[in-house]
């Protein structure tokens, strides 16, 4: 365990500024992960934390919490999320966080998702904080932008840019950048129950990563979820209970490294008989 610890804050504080912030990922909530991340032409409530554009599907004002326990139990990652249909589109809103006393990431997040002729675009400002124990606090506003569009009756293809300004940290002594990310992907319904996503994801500083998801409807209720990440070799399980208005996800993911994480998200949906719904929802 004290070998795990150690190993963990050499990749997280000692070297800090090499950053690819944890809750500055590119996916997180339970479903997501459950996918290995493969979310880009994806409508799911878990998108509030991810691709904006997929939550423009949500016609119902929506609540979701997700909490993740990784490294061996040492870090934790929690996050509340808040959809907000509105006349012309969806109000998103989030917040992260990750760590623990010495070393902790926090991020703010507002955006907002719109359907323009048959194409859903999101757009998502975002505050984020870095703290470590001995080097001090930092802030930098991040900023994404995601897009899904129907390609035919069972394939949609979607992409993002994520920090597309190449945002970093400025310290006394220099500038160094948080990780920047192009995504594209596709999503693919053979039948009604099945569901399979594909992403391939290119960061500045890193290869190529090609991310894989599955997801089966056992029942109308009960859905069975797995994924793989390509290039971190994480490999995701996970399910989905669906009440009439309650909607659990469970993720469970394994590092070649780090052991296994957990994650549980729960969804809460509220009536809002002031928003027309959509008729496009599927």
């Amino acid at each position: 365990m004290k070998v795990i610890t150690i190993l963990i804050y050499w990749h997280i504080i000692l070297l800090p500024f090499c950053l690819k912030a944890q809750v500055n990922g590119s996916y997180f909530g339970a479903e997501s992960t459950s996918l290995g991340g493969a979310t880009s032409a994806f409508y799911s409530n878990s998108a509030v934390f991810n691709n904006t554009a997929g939550t423009t599907k949500v016609t119902n004002l929506t609540a979701i919490s997700s909490f993740q326990t990784k490294y061996a139990g040492q870090f934790n990652t929690s996050g509340l999320g808040v959809i907000l249909p509105v006349q012309h589109g969806n109000l998103a809103f989030s917040a992260l966080r990750f760590g623990d006393k010495l070393y902790n990431e926090h991020k703010i997040s507002a955006a907002y998702a719109f359907d323009l002729d048959g194409i859903s675009l999101g757009f998502k400002t975002n505050l984020l904080q870095i703290n470590t124990s001995g080097y001090g606090s930092y802030f930098t506003p991040v900023f994404d932008f995601s897009i899904i569009t129907q390609l035919s009756k069972n394939l949609w293809l979607g992409g993002g840019a994520h920090n597309f300004t190449q945002s970093g940290i400025r310290t006394a002594e220099s500038e160094e950048k948080l990780a920047s990310e192009l995504i594209l992907g596709i999503s693919y319904k053979p039948i009604t129950k099945v569901s399979l996503n594909v992403d391939a994801v290119k960061s500045v500083e890193f290869p190529l990563s090609v991310r894989v998801g599955l997801q089966y409807a056992l029942t109308k209720t009960f859905l069975v979820r797995t994924g793989i990440t390509g290039l971190e070799e994480n490999y995701h399980f996970g399910t989905s209970l669906k009440l009439k208005k309650i909607t659990c996800d469970y993720a469970l993911s394994s590092h070649p490294f780090l052991g296994l994480s957990h994650q549980l998200s729960i969804s809460l949906t509220f009536p809002n008989k002031h928003i027309k719904p959509n008729n496009n929802e599927e």
